[in-house]
């Protein structure tokens, strides 16, 4: 996830000048789930024939 942080950070702030903070949680919510569940997928798969 530390990977990942710049660039949510940077866009997390875009969006809360944007559309407030409400709305910037809500995409990073999302967003933080999406990527997760990304990794998680590639992790099952590289570990998968062990």
């Amino acid at each position: 996830m530390d990977s990942h942080r710049p660039r949510l950070e940077r866009e997390y702030r875009r969006r809360v000048a944007r559309d407030g903070k409400a709305s910037a949680e809500r995409w990073l919510k999302n967003e933080s789930f999406a990527i997760g569940a990304r990794v998680g997928r590639q992790m099952k798969e590289k570990y998968a024939d062990q």
